[in-house]
């Protein structure tokens, strides 16, 4: 919608009081749109990649290498979950940044959408990470023959992912619903 309102104020509305039929720049202004929602799509698909492939891969190998050193270590169970969390946080950190950066660069929102565009996203990020964890905590897999089996077959993957796309997909029902 911020994007309908700079379209119509900067292109459409001075081409109509003009009465040109000029569309070079209100072109240029759609590229540039669909670009900002491919480097997103991008972004997006690299973050799930780089969540369930690399990085659950390595917390489980980490947790098996380390499983029987924490029995005996006098570290809460509280501690090592907020530290996955933090490992999940620290893997989506660069691509929310940049997104958001692109992102509030490319449509100049006000103080209030520049806000919602950085606290939203953020929101969704640490959801799916506390999520991800929990979950993985209620359906670990340790019978396991390859690493395979644990990142990309177990339902704990299945259900982070349904999750999150369920959850993803909230505000755009709800922005369905009320338009």
């Amino acid at each position: 919608s911020m994007f309908l309102k700079t379209l119509i104020d900067d292109y459409i509305q001075p081409m109509v009081l003009s009465g040109g039929n000029d569309f070079f720049f209100f072109f240029l202004a759609i590229i540039k749109m669909i670009v900002i929602y491919a480097i997103g799509i991008v972004s997006s698909f690299l973050y799930n990649y780089i969540m369930v492939i690399v990085s659950q891969g390595i917390l489980k190998k980490i947790r098996d290498e380390m499983f029987s050193h924490m029995q005996t270590l006098p570290v809460k169970e509280k501690d090592i979950l907020l530290s996955k969390v933090a490992a999940n946080l620290v893997v989506v950190a660069p691509f929310y940044l940049v997104s958001e950066i692109i992102l509030i660069l490319a449509l100049k929102p006000g103080f209030i959408n520049t806000l919602y565009l950085l606290i939203v996203p953020a929101l969704y990020a640490l959801f799916g990470a506390v999520a991800g964890v929990l979950i993985n905590r209620k359906l670990p897999v340790f019978d396991w023959d390859n690493e395979t089996r644990v990142v990309k077959q177990s339902a704990s993957t299945f259900l982070s992912m349904l999750l999150g796309l369920i959850v993803g997909m909230g505000p755009l029902a709800l922005l369905i619903y009320f338009h």
